[in-house]
């Protein structure tokens, strides 16, 4: 008799955890975001960094965003403006910029707006390592 009453118990506990578990994997299971969303990701975090009094414009059409399995890069062009005179200031200054990040949304944008030449080659190792399309790594549209 003992049998009986457990196999209700037994049935209902694996109908549970399978519920719970369909629950967790609706939850991380993830939709791939698509080029606009994540250029609309790699701009907010370049507004992010930048100093509030500069004046940041993307140029239209130039950033396309790639995927390495782990962090989205995009890769373009943008336009900084400081008016004034003196070291800060940038009179529409159009850099090439490289921005990664993860899956969070957490990166970090680097600008080729150095004249060191240290620092020129190091952005240009990250343009070619993250913004070539190699193995047809582009997000697609």
């Amino acid at each position: 008799m003992k049998a009986k009453t457990f196999t209700p118990l037994s049935g209902a506990a694996i109908i549970v955890a399978v519920l719970v578990t369909l629950l967790a994997l609706a939850f991380t299971v993830r939709k791939k975001p698509n080029q606009q969303e994540v250029v609309a990701t790699g701009m907010a975090i370049i507004r992010g960094q930048v100093a509030s009094d500069i004046q940041v414009e993307m140029e239209p059409f130039s950033f396309k965003a790639f995927d390495d399995g782990k962090h989205y890069h995009v890769c373009g062009k943008a336009t900084l403006n400081r008016p004034g005179d003196g070291p800060f200031a940038l009179n529409n200054v159009t850099q090439a910029v490289v921005v990664s990040f993860n899956r969070d949304g957490r990166g970090l944008a680097i600008f080729n707006g150095s004249d060191d030449p240290a620092i020129q080659a190091k952005f240009r190792a990250a343009f070619a390592e993250k913004c070539q399309t190699v193995g047809g790594r582009t997000v697609p549209d």
